[in-house]
Parts: C-alpha cells; structure tokens; sequence
C-alpha cells in the first residue's frame, strides 16, 4: 500500500484519528479510511481496553439510536462498517534487507505480502 494523501487530523472520543486515502500497489485501487493516530505515537500495539470499549459503547449507542436491535443483521453490517472500530491500526517499523541497506530515509515504502510469509516460525526469521 502507498499513502497517496493525508488528511487533517480529527479526534473522537478523545481519540486521535486522522483521514488518509491509500492506493494498492497490486491492484491500483485506492481506499480512504481512518488511520488511529494514537497507536503509533503511544508505543503500543493497539488502542487500551478502556478506549476500545468507549468506542464500542459509542457505536452501541448510536445504532440503538437509529432503532437497529443488537444481533440483527444490519447491527453486525454497521459494525463491519463502522470508521472508528475499525480504522488502521500501524505503527512504526523498520527492516532491513539482506544486502543491509543504508541511509534509513526513504521517499515511499512498500510492503510486499505473500500469503506464506504468514506461515513462517520464529527460526525462519532467523536465518
């Protein structure tokens, strides 16, 4: 994926978000979603158990709102839907290839995911 824009940042529920557009490099589409903004600059690899229940309580109290019963089948398509609970969750990284690239600054950054690249152990990692 390439972020292609970066929109200005937003905050709900005390939550720092902020809009970007990504495009993959695979199919060339392109997607705008909410990038959690809290994670990477928090050292952690996702939000706190309290943050995920206010927006989870959040999101309950707005479909109820709009009369859509829990468990239905609109609830869980609204869920599936919803920007907050599942915006992009990243954090910062860094790799190295096995030629030992120098210089640590790049002008764009691509990941390239196979699905075996799932299914390797610890000892794949390192050889």
């Amino acid at each position: 994926m390439e972020v292609i824009h970066i929109g200005i940042e937003q905050s709900h529920l005390g939550i720092k978000f902020i809009r970007i557009t990504v495009k993959a490099q695979l199919t060339g589409m392109e997607h705008e979603l909410l990038l959690c903004n809290e994670v990477p600059f928090k050292g952690q690899a996702n939000l706190t158990t309290d943050q995920q229940r206010m927006l989870m309580i959040d999101f309950s109290k707005k479909i109820r709102a709009k009369g859509t019963r829990p468990g239905s089948e609109i609830y869980f398509s609204a869920l599936k839907n919803d920007p907050y609970l599942n915006s992009l969750r990243a954090n910062f990284d860094y790799a190295v290839t096995c030629h030992k690239s120098q210089g640590g600054e790049w002008d764009h950054v691509f990941l390239f995911l196979r699905e075996g690249m799932y299914h390797m152990g610890p000892q794949a990692l390192t050889r």
